[in-house]
């Protein structure tokens, strides 16, 4: 019944069908393990939100490299105390607040250290496209509360912003930044609470979500299934077929004896 299955197309569509298999399978359990991760990282972040709240000199090392503090003091709750220094203010590009186009203001906090902080104030619209913006910082010593943020690293098709000091960047790249500001920057910047309605507009922190991981995990090992159950349910009505027309032990006799003189 099942002899079919030994001819070359068969023996290559049993093939086809197990590798798709393989390569679905795996493409979810991928999916499964950057969940865990999703997950792991959503953990650190939520606790580090909770934890106690210090001071970013306590916290953070000042000389650390920014890739390398990107993952060791991201989302911790943090106070600075310094003064804001709107001359060497920079606005980032191509921000949006409720759908509407504008830059996020990045202001550098000079400690007591004489080391700055970059802080993130907010979002302003298009019109204020010269820093400093009119949505000035207080003037004086501040202690300002802030959550420390990872340096924005250029992605694979990201802009690249040309070399000399610019009044307007892509993204809050820390060593980027450093090489046009007079002091040394901390590895991390930080997002700086509202302060009201007034502009700036504070810029939220990112939601923990798991992401779309597990639907992304499911619809691959469903597609396991069709790839295999697809071939198995063609292997059955092939061999279905191949009983049905095959002739019958009674059938081969009658026909014999008709052949009879």
């Amino acid at each position: 019944m099942y002899g079919f299955l030994r001819r070359p197309s068969w023996i290559g569509l049993g093939l086809v069908s197990l590798l798709l298999g393989v390569v679905f399978a795996s493409l979810g359990l991928w999916q499964m393990r950057r969940l865990g991760e999703v997950q792991r990282q959503n953990s650190l972040t939520a606790e580090r939100l909770a934890g106690p709240v210090n001071s970013i000199e306590t916290v953070v090392d000042g000389r650390a490299d920014p890739v390398v503090a990107a993952d060791e003091y991201a989302f911790f709750r943090v106070t600075a105390t310094g003064t804001f220094d709107s001359t060497e203010e920079v606005l980032i590009r191509s921000q949006t607040n409720n759908g509407i186009a504008g830059f996020h203001v990045v202001t550098p906090l000079i400690l007591g250290d004489g080391m700055a902080v970059l802080v993130n104030r907010g979002w302003v619209p298009l019109d204020m496209d010269s820093p400093p913006v009119p949505a000035s910082p207080p003037a004086g010593p501040q202690t300002v509360a802030i959550v420390l943020q990872p340096t924005q690293l250029r992605g694979r098709f990201g802009p690249t912003d040309p070399e000399g000091e610019l009044p307007r960047l892509s993204r809050i790249d820390i060593e980027r930044i450093a090489e046009q500001v007079p002091y040394d920057l901390y590895p991390v910047y930080g997002l700086a609470p509202a302060t009201g309605e007034a502009l700036p507009v504070a810029v939220e922190l990112p939601e923990l979500t798991d992401g779309p991981h597990l639907s992304y995990a499911i619809q691959w090992f469903a597609f396991v299934g069709i790839a295999i159950g697809g071939f198995a349910l063609l292997v059955r009505r092939e061999a279905s077929r191949s009983a049905g027309t095959r002739p019958r032990a009674g059938d081969v006799v009658e026909e014999a004896g008709e052949a009879r003189p």
